[in-house]
């Protein structure tokens, strides 16, 4: 039995684990018919030396309307909840990302306004703008609550961009949601009016993970990308409105995509360059090319990703039930931590470059 073929097994015990003959015909059907569409060369997804296809995500938000869909159509209990936005949204995130992974090649510009203005039209339905000003009842005045209004849906639209730009190591995405999703059950429970949403975005990146992890021929794309950031925002958007206490311990469990977006925005500034250049120099690339050293290509990806969201997305599980004097602290030490990492790591891999342009300088 040849190795690709073992995987291919693998994946489908797995998948059935997780999801049962649904997961079985999802990873199937995406694997045989949309794993062709969107193709990627190596060379131009950054982190892996394979080639692999940008239709990952369609693991996730397939899964997710088989599932979710049935309860959307046939329990009128839901028709006025958060659900039907939420998921609504996440279509529309999903779509206007699989038509740049398709090749639709829209301006970042466009983009990120579509995005805006997505997140801005569930801000106003999930009546956001209401729970901010009972937040802060006869403090904040009507124009603070729009300016409030417009910064939690800048940030909305800055976030799921960070989930795109994380994007590259195996698992390092779903593997982040997933944990996220686990603990945002734990917290509301099964009962929550977002619950089956929760539970099928959850099993639906673990297809993906699975996928991910032991084949690394797929990976997320912008359109899985964003999806999954949307359904994490608009995750936080409802735990503001039910539970503000939840709120930063959740956000602790995300904090690595809003880290490195950060310092990666950051570092181009100081550099002279737009702050939105893409490059390969993340985290997850620096750590990939150290892994890479004593792994083939696969296995350090793979570990790289799971060495990412055991450090951020582990702490922050571990500590979700610490007071938020700790929470707080948690969010300065994986900040100085990925920094001091990164600087650690630049170093190194700067050093192994200049080490042959050295010798080849050097006089025979």
């Amino acid at each position: 039995m040849s190795a690709r073929m073992l995987k291919l097994l693998v994946v489908a015990l797995f998948g059935w684990l997780v999801a049962g003959s649904v997961g079985i015909l999802v990873l199937a059907f995406c694997y045989v018919v949309l794993r062709p569409l969107a193709l990627e060369e190596a060379d131009k997804h950054g982190i892996s030396t394979d080639s692999a296809s940008r239709m990952g995500g369609s693991v996730v938000v397939l899964f997710m309307g088989i599932t979710v869909l049935p309860e959307l159509l046939f329990s009128a209990s839901v028709l006025n909840s958060a659900l039907v936005i939420i998921f609504v949204v996440v279509i529309a995130l999903y779509s206007l990302g699989v038509a740049e992974d398709m090749g639709a090649q829209l301006p970042a510009s466009l983009r990120l306004f579509c995005i805006l203005l997505v997140v801005g039209s569930a801000f106003y339905a999930l009546n956001l703008d209401k729970t901010l000003s009972a937040v802060w009842p006869g403090i904040m005045p009507l124009q603070g609550v729009y300016f409030a209004a417009l910064i939690l849906v800048v940030l909305a639209g800055f976030f799921i961009n960070s989930f795109n730009t994380a994007d590259g190591a195996n698992g390092l995405v779903a593997g982040t949601t997933i944990i996220f999703l686990s603990a945002t059950l734990e917290q509301f429970g099964l009962q929550a009016s977002l619950a089956p949403l929760w539970l099928s975005a959850a099993l639906g990146a673990g297809l993906f993970f699975i996928v991910n992890v032991v084949v690394g021929r797929f990976f997320l794309g912008d359109g899985g990308a964003y999806a999954l950031g949307g359904v994490v925002v608009l995750s936080l958007w409802f735990a503001l409105q039910s539970q503000p206490n939840a709120v930063l311990p959740l956000l602790c469990l995300v904090l690595y995509p809003i880290t490195d977006l950060s310092f990666s925005a950051a570092r181009r500034l100081l550099a002279g360059r737009s702050p939105m250049a893409a490059d390969n120099r993340h985290l997850h690339n620096l750590l990939y090319h150290y892994w890479q050293r004593s792994l083939n290509s696969g296995v350090a990806n793979s570990v790289t990703g799971l060495t990412i969201v055991a450090l951020f997305s582990g702490s922050g599980y571990l500590l979700r039930a610490a007071p938020a004097e700790i929470l707080v602290l948690l969010v300065l030490l994986q900040a100085l931590g990925y920094s001091a990492l990164w600087f650690l790591l630049d170093t190194q891999s700067r050093k192994l470059i200049a080490q042959p342009a050295a010798k080849a300088g050097q006089p025979a």
